[in-house]
């Protein structure tokens, strides 16, 4: 056991060894490198600082996202679809939807529906929805609906520095 052991170190330090002269400069010296080139390598290399760096970008997407989140025009595909014992009903559209400075919240949606029910003719009507909402008391004022935008803000330059 022992000796297989030895066997492995002897075999380890002997392809270690033929590994670093295999990449050794030629001529037995030690590389040329200016000093910008090292710093390069080191921070090219070195993971922690890669790690740090895809954080920040990681953060500043964040922030974004928040804002677009607090502000943003925000389009979605809606739909529907049931099905009941004497009827079946469908329903497709589109959603477009905004909110304010102070929480007010605008959406238009356009939307199809087709029901079908047994032993009549189906029925198919255009719908359009305009919905307004306007908050009173609580999430109410632009310092409410700017917390998410500052925080993510406030994340990304600590991550920054």
């Amino acid at each position: 056991m022992r000796r297989d052991l030895q066997r492995w170190w002897l075999a380890g330090w002997l392809g270690a060894a033929a590994l670093a002269s295999a990449q050794a400069p030629e001529g037995g010296g030690a590389w040329a490198m200016s000093l910008e080139d090292a710093i390069g390598q080191a921070l090219a290399h070195n993971r922690e600082l890669v790690k740090g760096a895809l954080d920040v970008q990681g953060y500043a997407l964040a922030e974004q996202g928040a804002r677009e989140a607090a502000r943003g025009l925000q389009v979605v595909p809606e739909g529907l679809a049931g099905m009941g014992s004497a009827r079946d009903d469908l329903r497709a559209g589109l959603r477009a939807e905004a909110t304010g400075s102070h929480g007010t919240r605008v959406a238009v949606a356009g939307a199809v529906r087709q029901i079908e029910v047994e032993g009549a003719a189906d029925l198919r009507r255009e719908e359009v929805r305009v919905e307004v909402e306007q908050p009173l008391f609580r999430n109410f004022g632009p310092l409410v609906q700017n917390e998410p935008v500052v925080a993510a803000g406030e994340t990304w330059l600590a991550a920054r520095r």
